[in-house]
Formats: C-alpha cells, sequence, structure tokens
C-alpha cells in the first residue's frame, strides 16, 4: 500500500506570476451554436424533463436508432461498446482489464512527460487551480480511488469477468504486492469529454460537502432505456446487511445481581479479517488463528480454530442467486457462517424472539395481520427496522425511532402513533378493531406513552412539532371527545384514571404560550386550534390545572390576541374568522372558581363586548360564526354574572344592550341568540334584586331594570314563537325563567309587592295557558315527552339525558312562572291559580322522576354497574333535582295535598336534592321543622331553632377547623373555612354573593373532597344529624358557633331527634315510600350513639344532669324505633326482608378518618360493661355484630375478652334485630379460640336466651357433621368433634347435654328452628349419630348417652 499522502495548505505562499510565452488567456466558455430562424439560441421548456430533452436529441443525431426493448444490462466494465447496445451478460476476455490498464498507464507517462516541461511556478499554479476546484482533500480523495481500483482489480482476477464461480486463486505473494503498490504512480484526473449532455445547473464544487462522491468517477454515465409500463419488472430485495460488527461482551459473574439476558447467541462468531492470514487448502484441515498481529505485540490473544468447510470453494457451483452463489461471487475472502452474511439467507428457524409474534403497525398506525407480516414487499417502508423479515414496526421500535436524530424520522413516527391513538381510543370505548386484542386492557397504559412522545417533541419547529401537536391533540382531546361536551356543561373530568395527571403542565402550558406570542408564524392555523382545544381540555380536569393556566404568563392573553381580537381588528373577506372555542374556554375557566371569574372579568370582559355590540347583521364575519360568537359571549357574560361580576355592563351598554334585547326578541335572530339573551337577563335580574351582592355594589340597580322594560319585548316574542321544535320549547322554557326572575324581584323592590306588574304578565300570559293555547301545547308536549322518556328502562346516552334536562328546565320554570304570580302575603292554596297547569300529570312526573334508576349513577356501588362515563351525569341530572325542589314549593300551594302527603313527599324528595340546591333544600328543611311540632304531640314548638343549626350544617358543612389564635394565644376561637358553594341553575340573591364555583366536582373525587364541597345529597338519617355533633361535641363546629339565643340541653336535641325520626319514618311508610325512611342500620348507629354519649363527652358544650339513655322519653322513642327490625315482625306496610347488614359501610360517615367500626364496637362493649347495669336496650345493641358475616374479631372481642357480660344479657331469640336469625347460626364457627369461649358459655351456663342458644348451635355442628355443608362451612374436624362432646357430657348438666345430643337444624333450608323446636331431631338422625358415637368416641361414652338415644 501507498503511504498516507499529507495534503498542502490550502493557500501556500502568494507570488506573482510571470508572464510566460505558454500562458494562455482564459477561454471563453463554447455554447454549442444552433440555426435557428431568429438568431437567438432556442428556449428550453422546463415543463420538458432533462430526460426527454436528450432522447430527442439523441434521435436527431441517429434518426436510425430505435428504442431498446429491455434494460441495458449492467457489466463490470467502465465504459460501454455502444449507447444503444449492451455488452452480452458474461464477457469472459480478459484483455479488457488488460487494455484499461495499458491506457491508464499511457496516460500517467503523457502527464509525467507534461509535468516534467512546466516550470515550478506553473506546476504551483495548476496545484492551486486543483485545490481551489476540489479543495484540499483531494489528495486523499486520488489515494483512496487508486486503493479501490487496486482492490477492484484483485476481485476481478479471483472471480473473474465472467461472474461464474471460480475455485480459490493460488496464495498471493504479499511482499512483492506490496512493492508493486508502492511505486505505482498517482493517476492524475482526465475525466473522457462526453459526445452529448442533458442540460443542468453549474455543479458544486466536488469536495464542497464531505459527502460527494470523488471525482475519479465523473466519467461514469447513466443511461436509460425507452420502455413501457410492461416492461418495467419488480424484483423481491432483500434488507441491506448489517454495517456493525458483532460486539461480543464477557459474560456476567455469579455474583452480578444487575445482569438481565438479552436472549442467547445460537450462531458463530466470524474470526477478525486481520486474523485470516491464508485460506485454508486440502492438506491443512483445520488452522491455527490469531486475533492480532504475532509479529508485535506478545499480549495473549483470543485464539480460535477456522474449520476447513469455511472456507471451501470446491464442489458442485451453487445456482445463480442464492446466498452461496452471492459469497463466492462478491465475498470470497469471508466464511459461509459469517454473521455479516445473515442477512442472504432466508432462515426457517423460528426466532428466538418476539419478532414474529410481536404486534406490528403499518405507517398509517393501523396493525397488520401476522400472516401478512413475513409477506409484504419491502418497497412498502415496512423493513426498516432491527428486525428485517417482518413488515410493520413495533411499539417499541415506534417509541425508539420517535425519538430519532433524524427529524424525518420522527415525522413519520408522530403520524403513527397518531393513527395508534385513533384505534386505541376506539379499542377503549369497546369497539372492535382488528388484531388489536393484544393491547386490550392496556389502552391508558399505552396512551400514557404515546403522550409522552408527542409531548417531548411539540415545541419543536417543522414537521416534527406540527405533528407533535396533532398527536397530543389526539390523545388528549379526541380520546376524550365525548367527555368534553360534559365537561363544558359544567363537570370536571378528573377520574380515577391519572392520565391527565401525569402530563408535565409546567413544561406543556409555558411552550404552548411561546407557540401564541412568540412562534406563532411558525405554526398553520389548524395546528393552532389544536392547541387551543388542548389548554380547553386541560382546564377541564380539575381546579388546579384551571389555575395554573389563568397563572400562565401571556398564556390566554396570547389566545385571545390570535383567535378574538386580530380577525375583529382585520376584519375583511380574505381574512380568517375569530374561533369561538376561544370564549368556551374563558366561559370555562370563570365557571371553574370567583377568584378566577374576578381574573377574567378584570382582563377580557371589555374585549369581549365588541361581539356584543356588533349584531350578527351588520357583521362582516359569516353569519354562522357572528351569531356563535355572539351566544357564547352572553353565555360568558352570564357566568360572570353569577358571581355578580361585569354587570355595570348592562348600564354602561345600555344602548347597545337595548338594541341586542330588541334583536333577539325579532323574528331574524336565531333561537340561540334568543336563548343566550334570556338567561343573561335572568341573572342581570336576580343581581339587580340585592344589588349589595355584586362585586362592585350597586353595579347594576332594579330602578334601572325596571326602567328598560326588557319583559314586555319578553312576551311579544312568546307570541310569535312556536313550540313544534326541541329549541323552540326550550326557548319558551327560558323566556318563562326570566319573567319569573323579573316578578320574584317586583315582590322585593317594586311597589305594593310588584302588584301591578303581575296584574300586566298575567293578563299576557294566562290566555296561552287556556286549553289549546300555545303555552299550554308546550307544557303538554314537555310533560309527554318526559314520561315517554322515564318509561325507558334502558341506559340512557348522553344526547338523550341532555334533552331531558333541557325538558325538566321547561316545566321547571313554568312553574317558577306560576308561584311568582301568586301575591307575597298568601300562605297556602290560593283561592284561584294564577292559569292551568296539569297538576295531576306534574305529580306523576314527581312521583317518576323520585323512583328511576338514573339516580342509582350518582350511589355507589349501584354506580358500578353502569359504563364510567355515566357518573358524569350528574351534570345532567341536577337538573331533575331543581325540578323536583320546585315541585315541593307548588305542592305546598295546591288544595289536595295534606300536611301528612306533603311531609312524605318532602321527606323523600329531598333525597334526590343534588349539589346546587342548597338554598332550596334549606328552605324545604325550615318548612318541615315548622310543620313537624303542629302535627307531632307534646314537642317543643321552639324545635326548628333547636335542630336548625344541625340541620344546616348537613347542608352546608365546613371543612376542618384551623387554629386562628393570635400569638399570644388568647383566642381560643378558631376559624372555620366555609365548604365550596356550587351556584344554582336558577340564581339567587343568596347564591350571588354566596357561590364559589359554578363547577361540579367530578364523581370521582375522594370522600374528603366531596363531604367539603356540599353536604347534598342528604343521607336517610339527616332528622339524627345532630346526634353526630353531640357524640363530638368537644370538637364540632356548631357547638362551638352557636347562636347566642340557643339554650337547649343534649336530653332535648336527642329527643327531638328520635321523635321527628319516628314520625317522618312512619308518615313514610302510609304513603308507601319506606324505602326513603331511615334504616336499619342507620338507627341502630343512632341508638348507639345515644349510649356513647357517656364516653368522652365534654361536659361543658351542653349542659345534662343525668345520663340521656336513662331518660324516660328518650328510651321510649329509641324502642319504637328498633321495634319494626325485630325478628318477631317488620314495619307496617313495608318489608324489609332481605336487607344487609352494612354498619361498617354506614359508621365511616361520622367516624373519623381511620377509625374502624371495630374500635367503636370496642368502645361500646367497654361501657356495656362499666356503666350499663344490664340496660335491656344497651344489651340489644351488643348483639347485630355478632352475626357471622361480620369479621371474626367483633365475635373474639364479645365472647373472649368479656364473658362476664354474658350473664347480664337476656334477650330473647324474637327480641333479636335481624330479619333472617339464619345469620347468626351460618357458616358455623370454625375459629378454636372462640368455640372454646362458646363451649364455655354452654358447660357453665354462663350464656342465657338467645346467646345459649347460639352457642349450643356451633358447638352441636362441631360435634355432629348431619348440622354443616363441608361446602360452605369447610371440612369436618372430628377430632375436636370427639372432644367437644367428651367435654359436654363430663362437664354439662343434664340439659345442655339433652340440647346438644338432640340439636337439629337444616343447613340447607331457609326456614329457622328456634328453641325449643330445635331440640327435636329425629329419629334417624339420632340413629346416624348413635353409630358415630360408637365408632369414634368409645362405647363408655356410648353407654352413658343411651337413654337419649335410640336402641338399636
Amino acid at each position: 500500500m501507498s503511504q498516507q499522502h499529507t495534503p498542502g495548505p490550502v493557500i501556500g505562499s502568494v507570488f506573482e506570476r510571470k508572464p510566460t510565452s505558454s500562458s494562455k488567456p482564459p477561454a471563453a466558455p463554447q455554447v454549442p451554436r444552433v440555426a435557428t430562424s431568429t438568431g437567438f439560441p432556442p428556449v428550453q421548456h422546463r415543463s420538458k424533463s432533462a430526460f426527454a430533452r436528450n432522447r430527442e436529441e439523441q434521435l436527431r443525431r441517429n434518426p436510425g436508432s430505435s428504442r431498446l426493448q429491455a434494460p441495458p444490462a449492467v457489466s463490470a466494465t467502465d465504459k460501454l461498446t455502444s449507447p444503444l447496445r449492451a455488452p452480452p451478460p458474461h464477457s469472459s476476455a480478459p484483455s479488457d482489464l488488460l487494455s484499461d490498464d495499458a491506457v491508464r498507464e499511457q496516460i500517467s507517462r503523457e502527464n509525467e512527460a507534461r509535468i516534467a516541461g512546466m516550470t515550478p511556478e506553473e506546476v504551483e499554479d495548476e496545484r492551486r487551480q486543483i485545490l481551489e476546484r476540489f479543495g484540499a482533500g483531494i489528495g486523499s480523495v486520488l489515494e483512496k480511488a487508486k486503493r479501490n481500483r487496486m482492490k477492484r482489480t484483485s476481485e476481478t482476477v479471483y472471480s473473474g469477468r465472467s461472474g461464474a464461480a471460480s475455485p480459490l486463486p493460488p496464495p498471493l505473494d504479499e511482499e512483492a504486492t506490496k512493492r508493486a503498490l508502492q511505486n505505482l504512480q498517482e493517476v492524475p484526473i482526465s475525466p473522457e469529454e462526453p459526445k452529448f449532455e442533458r442540460a443542468r445547473s453549474p455543479a458544486p464544487p466536488a469536495l464542497s460537502r464531505p459527502d460527494t462522491r470523488p471525482s475519479s468517477r465523473a466519467d461514469r454515465r447513466l443511461r436509460f432505456a425507452d420502455l413501457d409500463p410492461k416492461d418495467v419488472y419488480v424484483y423481491e430485495s432483500h434488507p441491506p446487511s448489517p454495517r456493525r460488527a458483532v460486539l461480543a461482551l464477557p459474560p456476567p459473574s455469579k455474583d452480578d445481581q444487575d445482569a438481565v439476558s438479552l436472549g442467547t447467541f445460537h450462531g458463530r462468531m466470524a474470526p477478525s479479517p486481520a486474523a485470516i492470514i491464508e485460506p485454508p487448502r486440502e492438506d491443512n484441515p483445520q488452522v491455527e488463528v490469531s486475533g492480532g498481529d504475532s509479529s508485535g505485540d506478545n499480549t495473549a490473544q483470543p485464539q480460535g480454530k477456522i474449520d476447513k468447510e469455511d472456507y471451501d470453494m470446491k464442489g458442485p457451483e451453487p445456482e445463480e442467486g442464492t446466498p452461496e452463489y452471492i459469497r463466492r461471487r462478491f465475498f470470497p475472502t469471508l466464511p459461509a457462517n459469517d454473521p455479516n452474511l445473515a442477512w442472504m439467507s432466508t432462515s426457517t428457524e423460528p426466532s428466538d424472539g418476539p419478532a414474529s409474534t410481536d404486534l406490528r403497525f403499518d405507517l398509517h398506525g393501523k396493525p397488520i395481520p401476522p400472516s401478512l407480516s413475513a409477506k409484504l414487499p419491502t418497497s412498502l417502508g415496512l423493513h426498516h427496522h432491527a428486525e428485517g423479515s417482518h413488515a410493520g414496526y413495533t411499539l417499541d421500535d415506534i417509541f425508539l425511532l420517535s425519538r430519532s436524530t433524524v427529524p424525518a424520522q420522527r415525522t413519520i413516527m408522530m403520524g403513527v402513533l397518531s393513527g395508534l391513538t385513533q384505534l386505541l381510543s376506539k379499542l377503549n370505548k369497546g369497539e372492535v378493531v382488528p388484531y388489536l386484542d393484544e393491547l386490550k386492557g392496556k389502552e391508558e397504559e399505552t396512551r400514557k406513552r404515546i403522550v409522552a412522545a408527542g409531548v417531548e417533541a411539540m415545541n419543536e419547529r417543522g414537521s416534527v412539532g406540527l405533528r407533535a401537536v396533532e398527536l397530543v391533540w389526539q390523545c388528549v382531546v379526541a380520546w376524550d371527545e365525548d367527555l368534553m361536551k360534559m365537561g363544558l356543561e359544567g363537570i370536571w373530568l378528573e377520574s380515577a384514571n391519572d392520565f391527565i395527571r401525569s402530563l408535565s403542565l409546567e413544561f406543556i402550558l409555558p411552550s404552548i404560550s411561546i407557540m401564541f406570542n412568540q412562534n406563532r408564524d411558525a405554526y398553520p392555523h389548524e395546528s393552532l386550534v389544536q392547541l387551543l382545544e388542548i389548554v380547553q381540555r386541560l382546564a377541564l380536569e380539575n381546579t388546579a390545572n384551571a389555575e395554573k393556566i389563568i397563572g400562565e404568563d401571556k398564556l390566554l392573553s396570547g389566545i385571545v390576541r390570535y383567535f378574538l381580537l386580530e380577525p375583529h381588528s382585520q376584519a375583511t373577506e380574505e381574512s380568517r374568522p375569530p374561533e369561538p372555542e376561544a370564549v368556551s374556554l374563558l366561559t370555562h375557566l370563570a365557571r371553574a372558581s370567583r377568584s378566577i371569574a374576578e381574573t377574567l372579568a378584570r382582563s377580557f370582559a371589555d374585549d369581549l363586548l365588541r361581539f356584543i355590540t356588533i349584531l350578527p347583521e351588520s357583521s362582516s364575519f359569516p353569519p354562522s360564526v357572528a351569531t356563535t360568537l355572539l351566544a357564547r359571549s352572553l353565555k360568558f357574560y352570564s357566568i360572570l354574572g353569577a358571581y355578580g361580576l361585569s354587570t355595570s355592563i348592562a348600564s354602561t351598554a345600555m344602548e347597545q344592550i337595548a338594541r341586542l334585547n330588541h334583536y333577539a326578541c325579532s323574528p331574524s335572530a336565531s333561537t340561540e341568540v334568543s336563548l343566550a339573551w334570556t338567561r343573561l337577563a335572568e341573572v342581570w335580574i336576580a343581581c339587580a334584586i340585592d344589588p349589595h351582592a355584586t362585586t362592585p355594589p350597586h353595579a347594576i340597580t332594579w330602578s334601572r331594570v325596571s326602567a328598560w322594560e326588557w319583559h314586555t319585548e319578553w312576551l311579544a316574542l312568546l307570541d310569535r314563537t312556536g313550540g313544534t321544535s326541541q329549541l323552540e320549547r326550550e326557548l319558551w322554557g327560558s323566556v318563562w325563567g326570566a319573567l319569573a326572575s323579573w316578578l320574584e324581584g317586583c315582590k322585593v323592590n317594586a311597589v305594593r309587592g310588584g302588584e301591578k306588574e303581575r296584574e300586566e304578565v298575567l293578563q299576557a300570559v294566562k290566555m296561552s295557558f287556556e286549553r289549546n293555547g300555545p303555552g299550554s301545547s308546550v307544557v303538554s308536549a314537555v310533560l309527554d315527552t318526559l314520561m315517554s322518556d322515564l318509561q325507558n328502562k334502558q341506559q340512557f346516552s348522553q344526547h338523550q339525558l341532555k334533552t331531558m334536562a333541557a325538558n325538566a328546565d321547561v316545566i321547571r320554570n313554568v312553574t317558577r312562572l306560576w308561584l311568582a304570580l301568586l301575591p307575597p302575603h298568601v300562605e297556602g292554596p290560593p283561592e284561584a291559580p294564577p292559569f292551568q297547569l296539569p297538576f295531576d300529570r306534574l305529580s306523576v312526573l314527581a312521583a317518576n322522576l323520585l323512583s328511576h334508576p338514573v339516580w342509582d349513577t350518582l350511589q355507589p356501588p349501584k354506580v358500578e354497574n353502569y359504563p364510567p362515563d355515566y357518573r358524569y351525569f350528574s351534570v345532567y341530572i341536577r337538573h331533575f333535582a331543581a325540578l323536583l325542589a320546585v315541585y315541593l314549593f307548588l305542592s305546598r300551594r295546591l288544595p289536595a295535598v295534606t300536611k301528612d302527603l306533603w311531609l312524605a313527599q318532602a321527606c323523600s324528595l329531598i333525597l334526590r336534592l343534588t349539589p346546587g340546591s342548597e338554598d332550596a333544600a334549606l328552605e324545604i328543611f325550615n318548612e318541615v321543622l315548622r310543620v313537624l311540632p303542629t302535627m307531632v304531640p307534646n314537642v317543643n314548638s321552639q324545635a326548628a331553632s333547636i335542630l336548625g343549626p344541625f340541620i344546616q350544617d348537613a347542608v352546608l358543612s365546613r371543612t376542618k377547623e384551623e387554629d386562628g389564635g393570635d400569638e399570644e394565644g388568647k383566642s381560643e376561637i378558631n376559624l372555620v373555612k366555609p365548604r365550596t358553594k356550587l351556584a344554582p341553575l336558577a340564581p339567587t340573591p343568596t347564591s350571588i354573593a354566596s357561590a364559589t364555583t359554578a363547577v361540579l366536582l367530578s364523581p370521582f373525587a375522594a370522600v374528603k373532597f366531596q363531604r367539603q364541597f356540599s353536604g347534598l345529597p342528604v343521607h336517610r338519617d339527616w332528622m339524627l344529624s345532630a346526634m353526630n355533633h353531640l357524640l363530638h361535641s368537644g370538637e364540632s363546629a356548631v357547638f362551638k358557633h352557636l347562636p347566642k339565643e340557643w339554650d337547649a340541653s343534649e336530653v332535648d336535641v336527642t329527643r327531638l331527634s328520635f321523635t321527628f325520626a319516628l314520625y317522618s319514618r312512619n308518615v313514610l311508610h302510609r304513603f308507601k315510600l319506606g324505602r326513603y325512611a331511615v334504616s336499619r342500620d342507620d338507627v341502630i348507629l343512632n341508638c348507639m350513639k345515644v349510649f356513647m354519649l357517656e364516653h368522652g363527652l365534654v361536659k361543658d358544650s351542653v349542659t345534662s344532669n343525668d345520663e340521656v339513655f336513662r331518660d324516660r322519653a328518650v328510651e321510649s322513642v329509641m324502642e319504637a324505633l328498633l321495634e319494626p327490625y325485630q325478628a318477631r315482625s317488620t314495619p307496617s306496610g313495608e318489608s324489609s326482608d332481605g336487607e344487609e347488614w352494612a354498619l361498617e359501610k354506614e359508621a365511616g360517615r361520622f367516624l373519623p378518618t381511620g377509625t374502624p367500626f371495630y374500635q367503636f364496637y370496642t368502645d361500646f362493649v367497654g361501657l356495656y360493661d362499666a356503666i350499663s347495669f344490664s340496660h335491656p336496650l344497651f344489651a340489644l345493641l351488643l348483639l347485630p355484630p355478632l352475626a357471622m358475616q361480620y369479621a371474626i374479631d367483633y365475635r373474639k372481642l364479645f365472647w373472649c375478652e368479656y364473658p362476664q357480660i354474658l350473664r347480664t344479657i337476656s334477650i330473647y331469640p324474637n327480641q333479636v334485630l335481624s330479619n333472617n336469625l339464619r345469620e347468626f347460626l351460618y357458616p358455623v364457627e370454625k375459629d378454636p379460640q372462640v368455640i372454646g369461649s362458646l363451649l364455655s358459655g354452654v358447660v357453665k351456663r354462663g350464656a342465657k336466651e338467645f346467646l345459649w342458644w347460639v352457642a349450643i348451635h356451633h358447638v352441636a355442628a362441631n360435634i355432629w357433621k348431619d348440622l354443616r355443608d363441608d361446602t360452605l362451612d369447610g371440612s369436618f374436624n372430628e377430632e375436636r368433634g370427639v372432644k367437644l362432646l367428651k367435654t359436654v357430657v363430663d362437664q354439662g348438666d343434664n340439659e345442655t347435654v339433652v340440647g346438644i345430643v338432640k340439636y337439629w337444624q337444616n343447613r340447607r333450608g331457609d326456614e329457622v328452628r328456634a328453641p325449643p323446636n330445635c331440640f327435636d331431631a329425629a329419629q334417624g338422625v339420632l340413629k346416624r349419630r348413635k353409630g358415630w358415637l360408637e365408632q369414634s368416641v368409645g362405647g363408655g361414652y356410648a353407654a352413658r348417652l343411651a337413654g337419649l338415644l335410640p336402641a338399636n
């Protein structure tokens, strides 16, 4: 080999060139002359390709030539004999190579002679020109070309020009070869002048880029045949051979615990090329091969054996195209088993890894069937991965390439992931996606991985960033498209799935902010819309996300500027219109909390006025866009008005608002705009009722609202509005609601309670509600639709439930209008109704709504029977709750409804009120507490004032207190943070001042957050809510903030609570509504609380001179409450059969977090042992947790740790609080410690009555096998049975022995044999027992029991 050539400097010494006779001025470029009529060169049109022009030129010069019918074969020669004639594929003349060498040597000699005749200055000048043209690396390029030429020459000698397989060449003389190579002269560049070439742009210097091919190949020619489509053939290609050598790592040590096996290599490693000194010969079967240079370093190198067959070239000639043929033809020096040649062979062995079974995807993200993966051609671009025998990319391949340093690869993989995300979304919704079963159940996990790849690249520019934004949009927005519709209605979408929480908003939000404020021009409008929707989805998750979006610097301002302000300021026919979704984003953020709404009111309230002041009929935007912008802007101001914010707009833009009211009530306005305007007007009117509730106060006043007289145009709107479509019916309801709000304000602020205004409205609407009037027709049609939907027992869709909620609002608003037309001083039924309504149908509707299964979606565990999305239906169900609340106010005014019936309706319907109805619930509770004393004898008339604070806390509960004393600790009053309060559907002055949010809490939120959000819906034992505060009186916030006039003892509170609970339960059962009455578990737990008042009671909080449970009135009412749940009877008109024990679950509502019911029961048993003095009611409450379905801990506590209390409990079976006494008998007790205590209670007669029966049963069931079922009670322990029987016979009295021997219960039956019927076993049973006794126990005991057993 020649020595390494070191290139000289790019610029050497600068000398002034001396003029010589041989120097010639540079010649001007020669332009081919073409004869034309004009004398100018012909114009070359770019519409015709260069190839076409070359063919025309060739045909012009050679008119007799014909087009080729087949592609020319490629030979190893550098020149073609003819451009139209291909040489034969097997040219065997070796003289071609020699002639080429001779020509090359001749050219070299001529160049040397020419250089010898040049002066040093000319040589330096030529050298400089070469360097300027080709760069400083031309020397190394020429040297490389020389080495490649020598290599091709040697390969040609070995393999021959014919391409046929030849035997191995004779061994080379290495020393001679080296000397010959060193003596070779460099060949200067002398490209052959082409005969013709196509037009092209001037080429850059050959060495301008490092990947430019060397100039030594400039004489190559690329020729094309003139072919038809039928002459084009597609050949099956092979994946490229691996370019990286296999890396062999040493095996891990035995003590290496972190080593992970990646598989086993089953092939053989090829030796290093340096180790191949000489191919093996026939007489050398094996050759020792060294891994390094033996003449140099003496360091030990790995030794290897090269088998003879690896280099064997003899034998039959392989078929052309086979792997062995290719090896012998092109890689004769490599062994047959070299891994670098594995790409040529088609492996039939099964793959060691999951390459053939892994799920693979095409470039659209669609799965490729495994049967098709191995058959697809490589031309589809689906084999560019590590495992090249199967088409498609695995998930690991896709995620790896999505982080490639090549932008094109990342772009393609982002598109693949987008397509895959669409399929995963369908799979997650239950749709069938072929070949994607492998990812079933892994949708969310895969979704997290995909969105992580997109988030990582979304702030990059170019196609990578655009595809990344689209990918994030697919994962975040398109995946939850249906959920977002419900979220925009006003509910947080936070779920048990932590997908959104897994996103790093600290990275995403600043990136999006930069895109809108700095790099906006780098993104198309479609991508920016996707970014807007991504922000919107993040805002719908929870309050924390909404606050982060508000707090992100310039994020919202950039969005508003791009989507709303700039399009409006540049309004032309060609400009893009504003984006209404940007207004929806602001609207939802305003719903999130009062503080966020205040921020938005300061920043953007004035900006959105432009879409209100310019009506759609005069807007430069398309009518549909202008209408949507107006409607959504009105909705935004409605949300702000629900907090009393931005109401001053009605005064400052009074003229524009008047035009808006006129337009919204005109026939040219769309129903969408009319709906949005009447709802906003209703909110502003509610704000004007009490101007002190707004921020700032008096921002809108009643005098101005009255002067505007909006209601006159609303009444005219009803006259020309039909009622056939759903939107028209909703418009009727919205106008009725606005009129109701107007009349309610008139009762407070107008003269004489708004008598004049009521008369005006009544005259306008009364005729509408006559028979077949338009208003009556609308009410009738809506009722028909609602009743039809409620009778459908199938699961509702989101669209169906939304329509039902809208219809419920229509009925609610017409009922509000009916109530608003009543004079303020009238209580009870009026002399005549303001207008006619179908009251009977309204009552039926309320009854159907009360019992409909749709409420199950709010009540775990019943909600588990529904799809997860159903839990978000509470955003629509709250409309049903608001309707039921208004119906209760209507029912109180109907003559046919008695006090008892209304009380039953109130005690049942109030359980359906949801968050947002707190004000209505408090009003209903106050009315109930006012009515009850008039119906219950010997009850304090001040009941409402005594129980009111506790009921109010149940509805408007508060969070845990935080220390609020001063630094000196003088103040003992703690600060109590009120719970979040949801704005109602129909705003009131109270809600405007106190509402903190307009978004429902997510149904998947933790229990502690639900308690902090609202007390609604209340539990069935709401009458007994005061007992929780008495039980924790030392920590109760109610006791610390009672009014000064409140004066009652704990006995008074307990009497009233239990008395009202008893009366309400009886009333509900009387009207067949017992399922809404207080349950057995609720009564038992609240009675336990009465006894537990003596456990740790803070005496300073309340006054009591005696133990509460010993008060005769308290004891009597508790007995009356517990009596229906005893085994001897059931409540009147209502059966409690089938009710299961749920004491542990119900106790979790009042016990502190982390305190189990077992701890409460332990304290209860200990308290009984300390102070009960055999109180029968106290003893009765000890028994329910002894049922066999409760944990063994309760029975161990009772039977094993407190055996001394057994003698004080005398409870008969018919007194036990149970629906079925079998729950105390089966399954059979199997704990040895408890069985021992039961045996002790039986033998020593410590247990009495019911407890003695339970002990006899479990002892006998562990002795006699016929009392148990091994499949239900476990296998029978014969050894234990023998010991138990011997103990009973040896230590028990006659009654005990007789009871054990003759005890019988039918394990498979439902009927329970109570004493004494259970001590009369059949003769056949006794005979079987006698046989077992004689066989297992012994004849002695059989003889002792002979009198109790039948004779043989």
